[in-house]
């Protein structure tokens, strides 16, 4: 379970039912804390990431004599370090992951443009190029929520068009889209949408949820009603997305490569 911005442990509130039911089905859910987790986040990579989840595999292998297999589940910004680690990791890490699932899979782009006025955000980005050039991509350039500082590499990779964490724009075309999340056909994708999500430009849903499924052959999709990005309200919304995600574990977990 890998959380958004700012998040670490217990990242929503759908977490200790989603523990529950895990060790029902016989699974464990591990919360891994990596180095981006609370206010980290805004001093590192997606590269940072996936190598503290290469050595939480490393570990898992360890103890289960190299027979285990991972379902990959992030919750926003969660996302983008599943659907990176599934592209770059080296194949024997790749390897064990038998699934993903993507809970409000959003675009940090958009929604900073949501939370931001437009010349803010121009004038984070055109400082922060300036400092890239100069070689000073870890300068810090703001304050993100006013608790987790940003450096200018960070402020790129999250906040320009095509940065690194650039991966659920509505914005882009079928041919972009598709660069970024087109190799999750190899990991079979259960993506979840929710459609009154406070972080994603109006009328972009359900639209864009379709075209993730089409992106992603042989992907599921569940829009879930009314639901935020969180799914802490409406109140059937986390058992809506609990119901699919072990049924599709289920998938996963018996179609073990």
């Amino acid at each position: 379970m890998l959380g958004g911005l700012t998040d670490g442990l217990m990242a929503c509130s759908y977490v200790p039912k989603l523990s529950s039911l895990c060790a029902e089905s016989g699974y464990a859910l591990l919360q891994p804390i990596l180095r981006s987790s609370y206010c980290q986040f805004g001093t590192g990579t997606l590269i940072r990431d996936m190598d503290d989840l290469i050595n939480l595999f490393k570990w898992i292998n360890k103890r289960s004599e190299n027979n285990s297999k991972v379902i990959l589940m992030g919750h926003s910004t969660g996302c983008n370090i599943s659907v990176y680690f599934c592209k770059h990791a080296p194949d024997t890490w790749k390897n064990m992951v038998c699934g993903a699932i993507l809970q409000a899979p959003v675009s940090d782009r958009e929604a900073f443009a949501i939370e931001q006025p437009p010349q803010t955000i121009k004038d984070i980005l055109e400082v922060s190029k300036k400092l890239i050039s100069n070689g000073e991509g870890q300068t810090i350039v703001h304050s993100l929520y006013g608790i987790a500082p940003l450096s200018a590499a960070r402020a790129i990779d999250l906040f320009e068009k095509n940065g690194l964490d650039d991966m659920f724009s509505s914005d882009f075309t079928d041919e972009e889209l598709c660069s970024r999340i087109g190799h999750m056909f190899d990991f079979p994708t259960l993506f979840v949408i929710s459609l009154s999500d406070e972080y994603v430009p109006e009328f972009v849903y359900p639209k864009l949820g379709l075209r993730f499924k089409e992106t992603v052959p042989g992907s599921s999709l569940c829009m879930i009603e009314g639901a935020i990005h969180s799914l802490a309200s409406p109140e059937q919304a986390a058992s809506q997305f609990l119901n699919a995600s072990l049924e599709h574990a289920a998938v996963c977990f018996s179609n073990r490569r």
